[in-house]
């Protein structure tokens, strides 16, 4: 559910671990037919954050491209992608891509991923899933300002440097 200029939307959000594909296909076609829904998402987990690591887990991104292709109406997502998963590059194309595949109906939203906590018990599952895929945590200030750099740099490139050449400076 989000807030909107004031009006209340609702959406839905489905989990890719230890389930199928078809089994979520079903639950976002069927969103995807009633009206009250107008957003659905993923997450952005490489391992199920319960149970066995190596449980099954599809990845968000291309899961998305997927689910684009076979949905019409409902705005689509991955709820806080992390910017140090994937190189902001790289995402920023996956993102357009998955945009032209859903016909523009992307909602894009991005974070400083995990970081070191001072609950061990918070550590322990961020530690679960980056120690699988090898990404090194960083104290959650760095992060963030990773993050900050990778956006200023990505608008800069993406959006400010054409709008300069086209207006000739």
């Amino acid at each position: 559910m989000t807030a909107t200029n004031g009006r209340v939307s609702f959406g839905i959000k489905t989990s890719q671990s230890n389930v199928t594909y078809d089994d979520i296909l079903k639950i976002w076609l069927e969103a995807d037919e009633e009206p009250l829904f107008e957003h659905a998402w993923l997450w952005d987990h490489f391992i199920p954050l319960r149970g066995p690591a190596n449980g099954a887990a599809l990845e968000a991104w291309t899961l998305l491209a997927a689910l684009a292709a076979q949905t019409k109406r409902l705005r689509l997502g991955v709820i806080v992608t992390s910017n140090r998963i994937r190189p902001p590059a790289v995402l920023a194309k996956m993102a357009a891509t998955v945009d032209v595949i859903s016909r523009g109906r992307l909602e894009f939203g991005i974070g400083a991923g995990g970081s070191e906590q001072s609950d061990p018990a918070l550590s322990q599952i961020v530690h679960r899933e980056y120690d699988a895929y090898g990404i090194d945590l960083v104290p959650t200030r760095e992060a963030i300002g990773a993050l900050a750099e990778a956006l200023t740099r990505q608008l800069a490139d993406e959006v400010v440097k054409p709008v300069l050449a086209a207006i000739g400076r």
